[in-house]
């Protein structure tokens, strides 16, 4: 168990930078179903206990203001259940490991909203508790089951060991971000294949734009990069055993594929000049201000960048396009914040009940106005993502963000992304980063 723990921790950290998407925006969340509303309406309260969920947003957050809402809705749905919500903020996960020592406090979490990246490794260790009966049971707003409602995909790549454990509070996927005004004045179409985008490259360069905008020093966005082409490549059992150090990653020629991929961006002058050194957020800052044609990104951009946007730029996003010799040619990442039940909690039926308020369709107009991607089937989509429902029903696999590298906590931060660094700025060769990345990687595990 401490040795899960210490994982969930540095999982955590990891997050951190991912974790504020959907809080950039001062936008106010519309209001939550009217007491009475829906299927769930008939459910009954289970005893008169406090239900406490614990959440990753600060308090005064956009994303907490839309989660009080859902509160009150709850409370008037079942005025006997004493409701307290918890804004823990971004250290939730340090906090919740001090709390497994005291299980039998009043205040023991019985819900945890966070990253599934984070909650993860608490699932596989059984301090969640399974969902799948629950999901057969009626939605709260919909003529459909809970399960139902929710796009397949998103429910299935949030399953571990083909068991649900969580409940989607958004849902995001990864690739490119473009502004559409940018692409007719340029005569530019959304590309489909490796050569479209090379093409694109090329125009946006001719025209004193940067291909692509990059922050040279961030390792945590470098290594998407490799991940995400291997991820097309290769399959995800080759990714997992080299990460594992059980295979070499030479012996798997998609890898050094990969790796030439992304190396063609550095090669062709495709990053704004000084990308090596750029830092976060630099690069974000240059895509809204018209300085950079593409950024490759998670699905939250819209969000983090609301305040930087400016109003004539038509913000979009599309897929990685198909490599020529991809093994899965349109793997895509999917991944969303969530809630979970915990294994310990007190209050488990009143927790499903709130989870089906939480998400339900009639709270989703009040997500989407925070421009957070929907998680439901036909749920409203934001300007700027209205693409990601049809990129995640066309993936032909799927993983969690990063390929779910990120459970090999100090591989993934300490040999994986100095190398992805030295990878994109052009300081290695695609040769010399397999060959290092085998090396290290050996190192590592000895």
């Amino acid at each position: 168990m401490k040795k899960r723990i210490a994982l969930f921790l540095a999982i955590a950290m990891i997050v951190t930078l991912l974790a504020g998407c959907g809080g950039g925006t001062s936008s106010t969340p519309s209001s939550a179903p009217a007491s009475g509303e829906g299927s769930g309406s008939s459910a009954q309260p289970v005893g008169t206990d406090k239900l406490v969920i614990w959440s990753y947003m600060n308090e005064g957050e956009p994303i907490s203001t839309w989660e009080q809402s859902i509160v009150d809705a709850y409370s008037a749905e079942y005025p006997d259940v004493e409701v307290e919500i918890v804004f823990c903020g971004r250290e939730i996960a340090s906090q919740f490991q001090t709390k497994l020592n005291d299980k039998e406090a009043d205040d023991f979490p019985d819900i945890i909203i966070q990253n599934t990246g984070v909650l993860a490794p608490l699932a596989q260790e059984g301090l969640f508790e399974p969902l799948d009966e629950a999901l057969t049971t009626p939605a709260y707003d919909q003529d459909k089951t809970w399960g139902e409602t929710f796009i397949p995909n998103l429910m299935e790549s949030m399953k571990i060991n083909g068991v649900s454990y969580f409940i989607p509070e958004s849902m995001y996927t990864h690739g490119f971000f473009y502004d559409a005004a940018m692409f007719r004045e340029l005569g530019l179409e959304v590309p489909n294949t490796w050569d479209d985008l090379m093409d694109v490259c090329e125009t946006l360069k001719e025209n004193g734009i940067a291909p692509v905008t990059l922050d040279g020093t961030t390792d945590l966005y470098n290594e998407w990069w490799f991940i995400r082409f291997a991820e097309r490549l290769t399959t995800m059992e080759k990714i997992h055993a080299a990460a594992k150090g059980d295979a070499a990653f030479a012996d798997e020629p998609a890898f050094l594929k990969a790796a030439q991929y992304v190396a063609t961006f550095s090669e062709n002058g495709y990053f704004q000049d000084g990308a090596a050194g750029s830092v976060f957020p630099a690069a974000q800052a240059l895509f809204t201000q018209g300085k950079a044609g593409l950024l490759f990104c998670g699905a939250w951009i819209p969000t983090e960048m609301a305040s930087q946007t400016p109003p004539e730029m038509e913000m979009k996003m599309f897929a990685l396009p198909e490599l020529p010799d991809s093994v899965s040619p349109w793997h895509e990442e999917i991944w969303s914040n969530a809630a979970g039940i915990t294994v310990d909690g007190k209050n488990k039926e009143n927790a499903i009940n709130f989870l089906k308020i939480f998400s339900s369709m009639g709270v989703q107009e009040g997500l989407t106005a925070l421009k957070n991607p929907s998680p439901l089937v036909g749920g409203p989509a934001t300007q700027e993502l209205d693409q990601i429902e049809n990129i995640v029903n066309n993936a032909t696999s799927i993983s969690g963000n990063y390929g779910d590298l990120q459970q090999y906590g100090d591989w993934f931060v300490n040999v994986l992304g100095p190398l992805s660094t030295q990878l994109i700025n052009g300081a290695i060769t695609p040769e010399t980063f397999i060959t290092q990345l085998d090396t290290d990687t050996a190192a590592f595990y000895q």
